[in-house]
């Protein structure tokens, strides 16, 4: 079984943060996997008002994460503590799902066993006929070790190389994992193609992740009519691609809801040498240039995890 880290708040209302964390292992465990929460291990052990202990307690809980095989980020908002945990597990390229409070209620079951995606999950004449680059593949899992034949592994974002052009299936393509983030090199011959849209969305309906990538390759992708297909299945096909882009949606909120928490932080921070701030005048204008902040201080975080170290060795991955 894995191990999954539980990333939910604390701050504020601890006691009802913490009977939420409660109830995220309860719901992490009916999934099939090993649940760890800091802040209910380590309950009335550190007081989380005590900067000393609560400073403590952070760097135990990243220390406890390096040792996890997911994280799963729990709820509908972000606090500044849990973007620290995330920051730390796309470092080490550990998975990271985002699961919405509506998932739990509705007890939607994650991570199940899944096989590996196949040919069939495929754009017809993706292989022969499209440029690779910045297109999501899916990989023949007999290119994979036995161990990672799985369907964790079948999703990578082709970044560059010249294998990504058609025709030259002998060559390089340099790859993202979906899934965990990690780069690797393969030939494009060991693909299968593009994945389908509507094979993406089931995929991501065990495997929710955050990835700048799924939603820009979503809006932007040409997706050509299946000559298989129907003109109605072909319109269903458009509708999963809505679809999709509706479930990415509420990632981007919680970015927002960042980045809100600390333009308040600082906002009222300050207001005893500002007392103008009581009124909230002039706060629009504050939360633009957090943004901005912010915006500069992740941007290059998003582009080294993803596409940064593409000469880092693929290790044990590849064949």
């Amino acid at each position: 079984m894995k191990m999954v880290y539980i990333c939910s708040p604390l701050r504020g209302d601890v006691e009802g943060n913490y009977r939420r964390a409660v109830r995220y292992c309860e719901y992490a465990a009916g999934c099939g996997v090993i649940p760890i929460a800091p802040h209910v291990a380590w309950h009335g052990i550190f007081d989380d008002t005590v900067p000393e202990k609560r400073e403590t307690a952070l760097k135990l809980g990243l220390g406890l994460l390096g040792r996890c095989d997911e994280i799963w980020v729990m709820g509908n908002e972000i606090s500044q503590g849990m973007q620290g945990e995330i920051d730390e597990a796309k470092r080490l390229h550990i998975a990271v799902n985002y699961v919405l409070d509506e998932v739990v209620e509705r007890d939607i079951k994650l991570r199940r066993e899944q096989p590996p995606l196949r040919e069939i999950d495929c754009v017809v004449g993706s292989y022969d006929n499209q440029d690779y680059t910045g297109k999501i593949l899916v990989i023949d899992p007999e290119n994979l070790k036995q161990r990672y034949r799985n369907s964790d592994n079948s999703l990578w974002i082709a970044t560059y190389g010249t294998g990504c052009q058609p025709g030259k299936n002998d060559r390089t393509v340099h790859v993202a994992n979906l899934f965990t983030g990690e780069t690797a090199a393969f030939g494009r011959y060991e693909f299968y193609g593009v994945v389908k849209p509507e094979s993406l969305l089931n995929w991501l309906q065990d495997h929710p992740v955050k990835h700048e990538q799924i939603g820009e390759y979503v809006q932007s992708a040409e997706w050509q009519p299946d000559t298989e297909l129907t003109a109605e299945q072909n319109s269903d096909r458009d509708l999963l691609i809505h679809k999709i882009q509706d479930l990415l949606l509420p990632w981007e909120n919680k970015l927002l809801n960042v980045l809100l928490d600390e333009a308040c932080r600082q906002w009222c921070d300050f207001v005893d040498e500002i007392p103008e701030r009581l009124d909230g005048e002039g706060f629009s204008y504050f939360f633009q240039q957090i943004c901005e902040q912010k915006q500069c201080e992740y941007e290059p975080n998003i582009l080294e995890d993803f596409f940064g170290d593409i000469e880092k060795d693929q290790g044990d991955m590849e064949l």
